[in-house]
């Protein structure tokens, strides 16, 4: 008896784990797709989705934006660390935007000029800028 509540808690918890991956459709439209330059002023490398707060690169700083990024493991494999994104950095991103907050978005992809890399969701590496 003791096993099959083990094995029935393991599979909840399990099922828990599923569902909360996929709540990045709920939250953000998956069918829109916005690209913007911007300015980090803070990057959060934290479990389980790590954020940026930037701000437009042609606006003022008092325009905060929160930016969403893929699982932090994910991204640890990639070779991006809590010191990737600096305060000042531009980048380029495209990302889905929240119908719930129109200063919150999902980032699908992200060019850092000063690392000279491209970021794009889902793909196991990290491209050169130019590389195709």
């Amino acid at each position: 008896m003791f096993v099959r509540s083990g094995v029935f808690i393991l599979l909840a918890f399990q099922s828990l784990a599923v569902l909360a991956h996929h709540w990045v459709n709920q939250v953000y439209d998956e069918h829109s797709l916005v690209s913007l330059e911007v300015v980090v002023q803070e990057f959060r490398f934290i479990n389980p989705h790590p954020f940026i707060a930037v701000v437009l690169a042609d606006a003022d700083d008092s325009d905060i934006w929160t930016l969403e990024m893929d699982n932090r493991w994910e991204l640890a494999d990639l070779g991006i660390t809590a010191d990737t994104l600096r305060n000042g950095d531009l980048i380029r991103i495209s990302a889905n935007p929240s119908p719930f907050n129109d200063r919150a978005l999902y980032i699908r992809s992200f060019e850092h000029p000063r690392l000279n890399f491209r970021y794009e969701h889902n793909v196991r590496r990290l491209f050169e800028l130019g590389e195709e």
